[in-house]
């Protein structure tokens, strides 16, 4: 009888553990967002990359949302057609309109206005914040270019990391338009070993090498 309200206690207690450690992750991922954590991710953006971000921007802005949620940066990816994410998207069948309407059936109406200008849109600072599930992403991302050896981040990376979040809106909305969480994976691991010729947006100031050490470090502040 002692035997079994033992190992009772401990399935309950190791319950309880779980149950802090999903709270305490989930209490991270709410944090605000760190302006020096997303200015540093930023510097190791590609050209497309970037851009995917300016296009979520405009996403969110056309809809009056106060931030950037992740399936902004969805939109964002598949409205520049000539990214990886975009190709391994298209190729099964997924676009923009797709993911807004599925996004829609998930939190709810919102508004659809003109469409944005993808051509010559130009490249600058982030005005609108992010949200606490778009930062997550972006915190993934950086997770899986490092574990491919890159150190630069790109379209692929914006995708895996969203693949890597199932409870994100753009994961959902994916996996409601039928697309396959493992096979997109793949697909985008083997384009980006293919075309692995992305470079990092060129600034017009002074180069700040950021190593993985602070930009840890900008994450856990």
């Amino acid at each position: 009888m002692d035997i079994f309200l033992d190992i009772s206690s401990r399935i309950a207690a190791r319950k309880a553990a779980a149950l802090h450690e999903s709270r305490r992750k989930e209490f991270l991922l709410l944090r605000k967002p760190s302006r020096l954590f997303l200015r540093m991710l930023f510097e190791r953006f590609t050209e497309e990359a970037m851009k995917a971000i300016m296009l979520a921007e405009e996403d969110t802005r056309r809809f009056g949302h106060v931030y950037v949620a992740t399936d902004h940066i969805l939109v964002g990816l598949l409205l520049g057609p000539e990214n990886i994410a975009a190709k391994v998207l298209e190729s099964i069948g997924i676009n923009a309109k797709d993911v807004r309407v599925e996004a829609i059936k998930i939190v709810g109406q919102r508004g659809f206005n003109e469409p944005i200008e993808v051509e010559n849109l130009e490249i600058r600072a982030i005005n609108i914040p992010f949200g606490p599930r778009a930062k997550h992403i972006l915190e993934l991302s950086y997770e899986e270019a490092r574990k491919l050896g890159h150190d630069y981040i790109g379209c692929g990376h914006l995708l895996l990391g969203m693949l890597s979040d199932e409870r994100c809106l753009a994961a959902q909305s994916l996996a409601n338009c039928g697309a396959n969480a493992s096979n997109m994976r793949t697909e985008v691991i083997r384009m980006m070993a293919e075309n692995n010729n992305e470079t990092v947006l060129e600034r017009s100031c002074e180069p700040n090498v950021v190593d993985d050490a602070q930009v840890h470090r900008s994450i856990s502040h």
